[in-house]
């Protein structure tokens, strides 16, 4: 049982100056058309200002707007000012006439007076601020466009002085270049590089002349959970569309079809991997074969399941089965990325050297702890349950993680049992991350009622986010208030939560539109469940109740007091 106080229902919860005109290829150009149907949260959004004249000033109120890369815009005026994704940030300031308005270009464009970017650490910055006396920065700053407005909104792109190579750094801090050449008499690019802001880099190779925008070899680095560094070269085979791929180091070969190489950077491809313990299984992502492959060896070779990689495996294709149900359903779900951080964060329980109190867990817990989350990872219903504490709501919050947001439910099991603290997905106003540490009766196995190791972490975890540091005797239970600020912490969003304990009465509609985005939080006086699910066949909604199966299952809008 737990006590919800303080509660609340949430839906979810410019110049005079001229330039030489540069023309972007059309493949490149910004689309000026904005998609919010597959956003997970509705932002604040704003057409940008229309520029009239020979200036613009920043006259309206700043809006920031969420984007499908996780990023956020934020616009003064109409103009993109900053961008910002986690630790990483561009801030850009534009060039302004006496009167304070943004100058423009000869094409209506603004004219960018500084950039600063802090990206994993370190900053640099581009500073025009001579422009209007120094040549060489006047040229410059005509070849800098920062995309106003469309899906490419906060894109910065800066052409090379000779025009033949375009270096684009995108919204979630993936930096590409496309060279520029003609093709049968247009102008079109052919990207040759990405980097991501995790370091790992793509690069593209085109040997065959008779057909310049056909990449024949595709070289992938990127890191492992050991920390070694991971080569992948996927060469053409023939003139077909199909590509062989082998890693260095490795006489392991797999093959590629479908393969689409988008102008973000990023490799869309199906592969298919032969296990002929459960078939077939494609994957869409390199760095998911790549950290599957690491996760079964290193569990494995710790005694995961005693080390049975079929019993490790079969758990890891039922976590991967049930995110492919919610993407095949259009909901939100764990990407190939989100996936392969979750097998990270599990590989680095047992690389990591462990500090502070994580050096009090045995290898043994461990073992344990790994075991248990991939139970719960496969089959969150089932496994997390609650025991005697009342940490119903935040079992809630637990099941919202496990069921959409897996990467942050692993990353505080791997905080907890390596550093002995959690720390927030997000950061502070000053750049930093809030850091939560577990107490040292917090961090042990405390075999209770139907609750597992996972389970166990992720309470007190939660418990110790609310002030708490004991194992959980004399906890007073937790208000809506701060279930959505632990959900904070672990993810940087809010839950959905719908109490009928104050009187609330809800939609079936609106239930089935937040559950797109994620489980939501289910309150009865006395107690929080959480709603994971939606059948359209049989109308009716799975629950998750914390009993160790009791009160588990599917319910129909009635018993649940939708209206």
């Amino acid at each position: 049982m737990t006590r919800t106080t303080a509660a609340r229902t949430s839906d979810a919860g410019a110049g005079d100056q001229k330039s030489e005109k540069y023309e972007l290829p059309e493949n490149l150009r910004p689309s000026w058309n904005i998609d919010l149907s597959n956003r997970s949260e509705v932002p604040v959004t704003q057409e940008s200002t229309e520029v009239v004249g020979a200036g613009s000033e920043m006259v309206e109120p700043p809006v920031e707007m969420k984007k499908r890369d996780g990023s956020v815009v934020k616009l003064e005026g109409g103009f993109v000012t900053e961008i910002h994704k986690g630790e990483n940030s561009q801030v850009i300031e534009y060039q302004r006439d006496e009167s304070n308005k943004v100058k423009l270009d000869a094409n209506g464009k603004p004219l960018v007076e500084k950039i600063t970017t802090k990206m994993n650490g370190q900053e640099s910055v581009i500073d025009l601020s001579g422009s209007t006396q120094d040549d060489d920065l006047k040229e410059l700053a005509s070849r800098i466009q920062v995309v106003q407005k469309g899906d490419n909104i906060g894109n910065v792109m800066i052409a090379s002085d000779d025009g033949k190579h375009i270096s684009t750094m995108h919204s979630d801090f993936t930096n590409t270049t496309h060279e520029i050449l003609e093709v049968g008499g247009k102008t079109v690019s052919r990207i040759e590089s990405a980097i991501k802001s995790d370091g790992s880099v793509i690069e593209y190779k085109y040997a065959d002349e008779s057909k310049p925008l056909r990449a024949t070899q595709i070289v992938e680095r990127y890191n492992s959970a050991m920390g070694g560094q991971i080569v992948q070269i996927s060469d053409r085979i023939g003139d077909s569309e199909k590509f062989v791929t082998h890693q260095q180091g490795s006489d392991k070969t797999t093959w590629r079809q479908n393969v689409q190489i988008m102008d973000d950077g990023n490799l869309a491809y199906k592969e298919l991997v032969t296990n002929f313990m459960v078939g077939p299984s494609e994957y869409s992502s390199a760095d998911l074969a790549g950290a599957r492959e690491d996760f079964i060896k290193i569990a494995a070779r710790h005694g995961v399941f005693k080390g049975n990689e079929n019993q490790i495996k079969s758990w890891m294709n039922k976590f991967e089965a049930r995110q492919e149900r919610f993407r095949d359903k259009g909901w939100k779900a764990a990407s190939d990325d989100n996936i392969a951080e979750c097998y990270r964060n599990l590989s680095r329980v047992f690389t990591d050297e462990p500090r502070g109190n994580a050096k009090r867990v045995t290898h043994g817990e461990r073992r344990l702890a790994v075991e248990t989350e991939l139970m719960e990872l496969g089959n969150p219903t089932k496994y997390i349950n609650q025991g005697p504490v009342g940490t119903c709501a935040l079992n809630s919050v637990e099941d919202t993680l496990a069921q959409r947001r897996p990467q942050d439910l692993t990353r505080w099991l791997r905080e907890a049992l390596t550093t002995g603290c959690v720390t927030s997905r997000g950061v502070t106003k000053s750049g930093e991350k809030r850091v939560v540490q577990l107490g040292a009766d917090q961090i042990k196995y405390h075999p209770t009622y139907h609750r597992t190791y996972s389970n166990q972490l992720f309470q007190f975890a939660a418990m110790a986010t609310l002030g708490y540091k004991n194992n959980g005797s004399g906890y007073p239970g937790t208000t809506n208030d701060q279930m959505e600020y632990v959900r904070m912490m672990a993810t940087g969003q809010k839950m959905a939560i719908h109490d009928t304990w104050t009187g609330g009465r809800y939609r079936k509609e609106s239930l089935i539109r937040q559950l797109k985005n994620g489980s939501v939080g289910y309150i009865i006086p006395g107690h929080a469940m959480a709603i994971d699910d939606y059948d359209p066949k049989t109308d009716r909604f799975l629950v998750n109740n914390w009993w160790g199966g009791s009160g588990d299952g599917w319910y129909s809008a009635r018993k649940l007091m939708l209206g």
